[in-house]
Protein backbone atom coordinates (compact mmCIF):
# COMPACT_ATOMS: atom_id res chain seq x y z
CA UNK A 1 0.00 0.00 0.00
CA UNK A 2 1.55 3.27 -1.08
CA UNK A 3 1.25 6.19 1.30
CA UNK A 4 -0.17 9.39 -0.16
CA UNK A 5 1.86 12.60 -0.15
CA UNK A 6 1.50 14.21 3.27
CA UNK A 7 2.55 17.36 5.08
CA UNK A 8 4.73 15.26 7.40
CA UNK A 9 8.34 14.83 6.35
CA UNK A 10 9.79 11.51 5.25
CA UNK A 11 12.17 10.04 7.80
CA UNK A 12 15.10 7.94 6.61
CA UNK A 13 16.91 5.86 9.19
CA UNK A 14 20.49 5.11 8.20
CA UNK A 15 22.56 2.26 9.62
CA UNK A 16 26.05 2.84 10.95
CA UNK A 17 27.49 1.12 7.86
CA UNK A 18 25.31 2.83 5.22
CA UNK A 19 27.31 4.06 2.22
CA UNK A 20 26.79 7.57 0.81
CA UNK A 21 25.47 6.20 -2.49
CA UNK A 22 22.76 4.24 -0.66
CA UNK A 23 21.82 7.29 1.43
CA UNK A 24 21.50 9.41 -1.73
CA UNK A 25 19.28 6.80 -3.42
CA UNK A 26 17.01 6.65 -0.35
CA UNK A 27 16.81 10.45 -0.31
CA UNK A 28 15.88 10.62 -4.00
CA UNK A 29 13.16 7.96 -3.54
CA UNK A 30 11.55 9.74 -0.58
CA UNK A 31 8.05 10.88 -1.47
CA UNK A 32 7.90 14.04 0.62
CA UNK A 33 9.39 17.49 0.00
CA UNK A 34 11.08 17.49 3.41
CA UNK A 35 13.32 14.57 4.30
CA UNK A 36 14.76 13.98 7.75
CA UNK A 37 17.82 11.74 7.68
CA UNK A 38 18.54 10.08 11.03
CA UNK A 39 22.27 9.41 11.33
CA UNK A 40 23.53 7.18 14.19
CA UNK A 41 26.29 8.77 16.25
CA UNK A 42 28.63 5.85 15.53
CA UNK A 43 28.22 6.28 11.77
CA UNK A 44 31.18 7.50 9.74
CA UNK A 45 28.91 8.36 6.80
CA UNK A 46 28.68 12.09 7.45
CA UNK A 47 32.03 12.58 9.16
CA UNK A 48 33.29 13.93 5.84
CA UNK A 49 32.37 17.34 4.43
CA UNK A 50 32.38 15.79 0.95
CA UNK A 51 29.61 13.33 1.92
CA UNK A 52 27.57 16.09 3.57
CA UNK A 53 27.85 18.19 0.40
CA UNK A 54 26.92 15.20 -1.80
CA UNK A 55 23.78 14.59 0.28
CA UNK A 56 22.92 18.30 0.18
CA UNK A 57 23.34 18.38 -3.62
CA UNK A 58 21.16 15.28 -4.03
CA UNK A 59 18.44 16.95 -1.94
CA UNK A 60 18.67 20.16 -3.97
CA UNK A 61 18.61 18.27 -7.28
CA UNK A 62 15.52 16.35 -6.08
CA UNK A 63 13.87 19.59 -4.87
CA UNK A 64 13.76 18.32 -1.29
CA UNK A 65 14.51 20.05 1.99
CA UNK A 66 17.13 18.09 3.93
CA UNK A 67 17.30 17.94 7.72
CA UNK A 68 19.92 15.79 9.44
CA UNK A 69 18.91 14.30 12.77
CA UNK A 70 21.94 13.45 14.89
CA UNK A 71 23.65 13.99 18.21
CA UNK A 72 27.12 13.63 16.69
CA UNK A 73 29.10 16.85 17.16
CA UNK A 74 31.29 16.42 14.06
CA UNK A 75 28.28 15.80 11.82
CA UNK A 76 26.48 18.80 13.31
CA UNK A 77 29.49 21.04 12.68
CA UNK A 78 30.00 19.82 9.11
CA UNK A 79 26.29 20.18 8.34
CA UNK A 80 26.18 23.68 9.78
CA UNK A 81 29.24 24.71 7.77
CA UNK A 82 27.59 23.31 4.62
CA UNK A 83 24.27 25.05 5.26
CA UNK A 84 22.32 21.87 6.04
CA UNK A 85 19.65 22.04 8.76
CA UNK A 86 20.28 19.88 11.82
CA UNK A 87 17.93 18.58 14.51
CA UNK A 88 18.89 16.51 17.52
Amino acid sequence: MKQEHSADPSVLYLDADTEITEAIEKLKKASDDEVRVVVPSRSGLLQSSVNVKLLKKAAKDSKKELVLVTNDKITKNLAGASGVAVAS
